[in-house]
């Protein structure tokens, strides 16, 4: 029998967006408020959330000078996964999605 996935279940976190973010920097933001260190190694795709919360995340990423283009990308490529049956205002982190920086360097 398959080991079920732990996980715990946090508030999707505030991000102010500053006059030198782009959306890159916007989901760093995301990420260090959900606990995320900067450091360690992060697995973005153990990061699961709603479609409203990731709708909401790139209407926040609209940042000039960076076109949709540049947020859809961002958020494919490290935004959190969709996962409807999450709480609203909801993000929920599976285990391991963010491994220690020691863990990496003992390989």
């Amino acid at each position: 029998m398959a080991e079920k996935s732990k996980f715990q279940l946090v508030d999707v976190p505030m991000i102010i967006v500053e006059g030198n973010d782009n959306p890159t920097s916007v989901l760093v933001k995301f990420y260090k408020g959900l606990g995320w260190n900067g450091d360690d190694l992060l697995n973005p795709q153990k990061v699961r959330t709603t479609r409203e919360v990731i709708e909401g995340l790139g209407e926040v990423m609209q940042i000039e000078p960076a076109t949709i283009q540049d947020v859809n990308i961002s958020l494919l490529d490290i935004g959190p996964g969709n996962d409807e049956d999450i709480p609203s205002g909801k993000v929920k982190l599976l285990d391991g999605w963010v491994v220690p920086d020691e863990s990496i360097a003992q390989g």
